[in-house]
């Protein structure tokens, strides 16, 4: 499901209908999913074209990508899966590799849509939508969304099912430690120690199966006698390391998530037109207990006047703004998928935030096309504002020339990104020159040029 505000992207089986009466049309689903939907941003490394990392939620690489469902932006430009194209992808892996037709560098910004498995709870999706065409030109609609993991009682046990019911919590931590008076492991000052030689008398001792986990302290090891262990490893030593494990593993409790919208786009006069939503959220962490919820409400809106035409330029000007509340949570993107970059921030925000932004659009018949944007965000306890220029060259052998200047400043620091890129277009071949540079306060700087040519065959 896609709309002006949200896109909602699913790998379903099941039912849809669609209907349409007089000015009323509709949609509905009822259908389920063999995974979650998530998405991630990326940075490159340096000459480095693979593999990148997909994790679920949790950060957890123990993981499968449902085939089909990614959805790959390399600085913002839609990617196309194949050799012979952009990337290619293991999905049993969740792994990521990019063709020589996409050179990564540290520079780089990766966006990616996915659903995969955890191999815990199977997904159900119920849904519908109403609209209705007050004119050509508006409309007002309505929308509903319950998105829930399908419980299995048998599957998860009655135990662990008892427990979820009579507590208000959303994961259990389960010991994969055993007794085992054979094992090669003791338990010795909170850790489990690799003993394999039975130096340790006294000890009860345990056989344990270690679980790959983001948040855990053990790494993985090989003895000199080529058999494979695990150590502990400190606070300090655990910063960049990829692969962590634990001797424990974490379930969790199945959630549900609802989704409510309405919209509406109202053309006032042939010059402006206001279109805008309301939506809110509920998420349970605990079906089961059905008492662990959270609600959230966002809103959008935005102000369009058109085309103001002299006898030198055309003239557009837009307005919009979106708040989330603390507690919001959609069920899709809902930013385009540059937001990071162009606010020079290290997270993909779903909640807590307020945006907004005023842009004018010159357009000069000979010349081209320049935007000119003053945006505000805050979110948690930061303040940011941006200024960006845009600059686009109408005439036929530099219509693919452009100026983007974005800067961006808050209380304690500033960034500029400055990119010029000259081509100048011919039958064959195209000789273009680029230029990058980005500067974080007084600590950060850096340049880059290229020349190259497009040669047509």
């Amino acid at each position: 499901y896609s709309d002006k505000f949200n896109t909602i992207n699913r790998k379903l089986e099941g039912l849809k209908n669609e209907f349409q009466f007089k000015r009323w049309s509709g949609a509905s689903v009822y259908a389920n999913s063999k995974g979650h939907f998530h998405f991630i941003q990326i940075k490159g490394r340096d000459g480095d074209q693979g593999p990148y990392q997909l994790v679920g939620k949790d950060g957890n690489r123990d993981i499968a990508i449902l085939s089909g469902t990614e959805k790959v932006w390399v600085n913002g430009e839609k990617a196309k899966r194949g050799q012979n194209y952009d990337y290619t992808i293991d999905y049993s892996l969740s792994e990521i590799y990019f063709t020589s037709r996409k050179l990564i560098d540290f520079d780089t910004d990766i966006f990616i849509e996915y659903q995969y498995s955890d191999f815990e709870y199977q997904k159900g999706l119920r849904g519908i939508t109403l609209r209705n065409n007050i004119s050509n030109s508006s409309y007002f609609s309505f929308g509903f969304f319950d998105e829930f993991d399908q419980l299995n009682q048998i599957d998860l046990g009655s135990e662990k099912y008892n427990t979820f019911f009579n507590n208000d919590i959303s994961e259990l931590i389960i010991s994969t430690a055993l007794p085992d008076s054979t094992g090669d492991y003791i338990f010795f000052d909170s850790i489990y120690v690799y003993d394999p030689n039975k130096a340790y008398v006294d000890f009860p001792r345990y056989e344990i199966r270690f679980i790959l986990n983001p948040n855990g302290n053990y790494l993985r090891k090989i003895s000199e006698e080529n058999k494979m262990y695990y150590e502990n490893i400190g606070e300090s030593d655990i910063i960049g390391v990829q692969e962590l494990y634990s001797p424990y593993r974490i379930i969790s409790s199945p959630v549900s998530k609802q989704f409510g919208k309405a919209q509406f786009n109202l053309k006032i006069n042939e010059r402006l037109r206001i279109e805008g939503q309301l939506s809110g959220s509920r998420l349970n962490k605990n079906i089961i207990g059905n008492s662990n919820l959270s609600n959230g409400v966002s809103h959008f809106v935005n102000i369009h006047i058109d085309t103001i035409e002299s006898d030198l330029f055309k003239l557009k000007l837009s307005y919009k703004n979106q708040k989330r509340g603390k507690e919001y949570s959609p069920l899709g993107r809902e930013q385009e998928v540059m937001h990071t970059r162009l606010w020079n921030i290290d997270k993909i925000l779903l909640k807590n935030s307020d945006e907004h932004y005023l842009k004018t659009q010159f357009i000069i018949e000979k010349l081209g096309i320049s935007n000119l944007e003053f945006a505000g965000l805050t979110y948690d306890d930061k303040s940011l504002k941006r200024f960006r220029f845009y600059q686009s060259l109408s005439h036929v052998d530099f219509n693919n020339s452009y100026i983007d200047f974005t800067s961006v400043v808050n209380a304690k620091e500033y960034f500029y990104r400055a990119l010029v890129h000259l081509e100048r277009n011919s039958l064959n071949i195209s000789p273009n020159i680029s230029f990058i540079s980005e500067q974080q306060s007084l600590a950060n700087r850096f340049q880059k040029t290229g020349v190259g040519l497009k040669i047509k065959s």
